[in-house]
């Protein structure tokens, strides 16, 4: 894999070939911006989900990844360029609670970084005096971090138990991938398996239930996370009509337990 083997910028180059390539030939899904409204994209768990689609979110959110860490530091044009990236696999995958994490957390990071700039613009004089247009830009960043982490929250809460690994007669086929192994998991997704043929019955090891234990402990960590990401952005930011608005039709789109998680 070129990533692995320290070609990092090649090899996100030909990612971004192929996503594009795969988006020109892909048949057009939604036309509507998932990322609009809650209210609009209520129903959008329970429309089907084309494969090629769900390859195209998972192909948007690595590159993200990797964007991140071939720069040191993010100019506002790489940002641009990210949170599109991100938009656009939150639409291809509506359903998918790590493209809204991911979307989600992006924002709420460039919120941070306006909040860095208007200090230092506060305290300094001779630093160049903000754009008009600054407040109403960070209110947006805002507003899409908040729904970005209600979805998230809302699907991982709403998301089965995940399965265990696929097995065969010779054991766990799916432990210690790592490099490319990792990779070509990430990008298979539910569709890579090993046949097993139909008079023999998968055994369950004792490393499938760790792996699964351990998958489903960092889903959860990664829900309660963005909970408490949620409740910082409310108590920052709640006082703006924009915001109040997008916290109010989140609150309708989780169950109330999800609350309970940090109820003292």
């Amino acid at each position: 894999h070129m990533w692995a083997s320290g070609s990092k910028k090649d090899a996100f180059d030909n990612l971004s070939a192929f996503t594009r390539h795969l988006a020109a030939v892909a048949p057009s899904q939604s036309t509507s911006d998932a990322t609009s409204s809650l209210a609009g994209s209520a129903t959008a768990k329970d429309d089907a989900v084309s494969e090629t689609s769900i390859l195209l979110a998972k192909c948007h959110l690595r590159m993200c990844e990797w964007l991140k860490t071939l720069h040191d530091s993010l100019d506002d044009n790489l940002i641009r360029q990210i949170l599109e990236s991100l938009r656009l696999s939150t639409r291809y995958n509506p359903n998918w609670y790590k493209s809204w994490h991911a979307w989600a957390l992006m924002n709420s990071e460039v919120v941070a970084q306006h909040e860095q700039r208007e200090a230092v613009s506060a305290i300094s004089p001779s630093s160049p005096s903000a754009n008009p247009n600054t407040s109403t830009l960070k209110t947006q960043y805002i507003v899409n971090a908040v729904e970005g982490f209600f979805k998230s929250i809302s699907l991982t809460s709403a998301a089965p138990p995940p399965p265990p690994p696929p097995q065969s007669a010779g054991g766990d086929i799916t432990s210690g991938q790592t490099g490319s192994n990792a990779d070509s998991a990430f990008f298979a997704g539910s569709s890579s398996t090993t046949s097993v043929p139909s008079s023999s019955t998968p055994t369950v090891t004792a490393s499938d239930l760790i792996n699964t234990s351990t998958r489903k402990a960092k889903v959860a960590s990664s829900n309660l996370q963005d909970i408490l990401r949620l409740i910082t952005l409310w108590f920052q930011y709640g006082s703006h009509r924009d915001v109040e608005e997008t916290l109010n039709r989140g609150f309708e789109s989780v169950s109330i337990d999800t609350w309970l998680q940090v109820t003292p």
